[in-house]
């Protein structure tokens, strides 16, 4: 956090938003999300897909076990 002459340029998260609404817009407040959501999306797919082949293959091997089923 940025201090000028002793006093916190910013009182709290409230007032980060009033002034970024303020100045830059009620849609500033995503900016950023598309590149992230770019990066982040394909990593979840390709992890639920990897976990339903590895659920598949345990399944197989343990003679259709189900891997969620407690003991």
């Amino acid at each position: 956090m940025r201090v000028i002459n002793g006093k916190p340029e910013f009182t709290g998260i409230s007032d980060v938003v009033g002034r970024v609404l303020k100045n830059e817009g009620f849609f500033a407040l995503w900016k950023g999300f598309l590149p992230y959501y770019m990066r982040l999306g394909p990593h979840t797919v390709l992890t639920f897909i990897i976990l339903e082949q590895l659920n598949g293959f345990y399944n197989l091997v343990n003679g259709g076990a189900n891997v969620n089923q407690k003991s």
